[in-house]
């Protein structure tokens, strides 16, 4: 799991340091902060509905208090989990093309894998990230009726939330090295599941850092850099 952190903390340092990395970078900036927009603005809804729904009301005693305080950093933690998933899957997809080339320059020894064109790019993460997507869809029906509990049931949707937050990380940002290495859905799902511990720190350290301004709109191309120069040696270790 330690490894899988400091995979993602070696992308995100090559991403910055390395110039070729650093000019794709670039070329993504504006597009990467219009969607950290978008999310944001969504999460902020999502906050006060939350906060409107949850917190008690016409209740003033001091245990009260300590609950709504409970439930305001849950609300929190909720809206920021939601919104880190949902810009992670809509970068993966409008960023499919840049995110391919920033693979392409950060692989280490290059592959000869022939270059996709900007719609095929853009239509092939958005089929893989549906699979994804219905594995989280268990996770989601779990945690809806966790969130109608009132007190304890919000920390419970949030457990929920969070933990099939990293599953679909661990697809969605190994995406687009998983495709530059041909790989099938059954066989990503092999791969993730054969380094779950390894996923799970990744995915861990990435949930963290997209819940951080600024640095949460690095977040989806560092993981890129990261797992296009650790995908080989894990599939290296797993056949041997």
């Amino acid at each position: 799991m330690i490894r899988g952190g400091l995979a993602f903390i070696a992308g995100l340092r090559a991403l910055l340091r390395e110039t070729p990395l650093r000019r794709v970078l670039w070329r993504m900036l504006a597009l990467l902060l219009t969607l950290m927009l978008l999310v944001s603005a969504s999460s902020l809804a999502l906050f006060a509905w939350g906060l409107e729904s949850w917190l008690p009301q016409g209740e003033d005693s001091w245990y009260m208090h300590l609950l709504a305080s409970i439930l305001w950093g849950l609300a929190v933690m909720f809206s920021l989990l939601v919104a880190a998933v949902a810009y992670a899957l809509l970068a993966a997809i409008a960023l499919a093309p840049w995110l391919e080339e920033l693979a392409a320059l950060a692989e280490r020894p290059p592959r000869d894998t022939p270059a996709t064109s900007f719609w095929r790019s853009i239509g092939q993460s958005s089929w893989h990230t549906l699979m994804p997507l219905l594995g989280l869809l268990p996770y989601a029906l779990a945690a809806l009726p966790c969130m109608l509990i009132p007190g304890i049931g919000m920390a419970f949707a949030a457990a929920i939330w969070w933990l099939g937050s990293l599953r679909f990380l661990s697809f969605e940002l190994s995406d687009i090295p998983a495709s530059r290495r041909q790989m099938d859905w059954s066989q990503r799902r092999h791969h993730v599941n054969h380094h779950r511990w390894f996923y799970l720190g990744f995915s861990g350290m990435a949930s963290l850092l997209l819940m951080v301004p600024i640095l949460n709109i690095l977040v989806v191309p560092a993981a890129v850099v990261a797992l296009s120069r650790s995908m080989d040696e894990l599939s290296d270790a797993q056949a041997r």
